[in-house]
């Protein structure tokens, strides 16, 4: 498995300040879909059903990036060319964060969603 982003000591102890924007360059990690956690579980590839990718899954050893469809815009070691950030919903719900919290443009957002984003972040800008 090629890990195009492995964690460092510089993003450990990160924070992020509701309604203030983070940076879009910024590799989100646990909010991200594709972050794979050290100690956690992952299983490369595409599966038939649950119990064949639980059968193949391997413990991760290092927290690494697991997109596997290019390397994305916010990986600091090798920078792709598209962003591939995608929310893991789970996680920014426990952290408090809206699902469209590291989102960077909200022009793909539908338009009930863009409208959130928008008022989110304006509502910041006002204080």
């Amino acid at each position: 498995m090629d890990k195009t982003f492995e964690e460092d000591d510089n993003m450990k102890n990160r924070t992020y300040i509701p309604r203030e924007k983070p940076s879009p360059f910024e590799c989100p990690k646990e909010f991200c879909f594709f972050w794979c956690e050290k100690n956690s579980s992952f299983a490369p590839g595409l599966y038939t059903n649950l119990e064949e990718a639980m059968q193949a899954a391997k413990i991760v050893h290092e927290s690494f990036c697991s997109c596997s469809f290019g390397i994305c815009l916010r990986n600091p070691l090798r920078q792709g060319e598209r962003d591939r950030y995608e929310p893991h919903e789970p996680n920014l719900d426990a952290a408090g964060l809206p699902h469209f919290y590291f989102i960077s443009n909200p022009a793909r957002l539908n338009q009930r969603k863009k409208k959130l984003y928008q008022q989110y972040f304006k509502d910041k800008e006002k204080q």
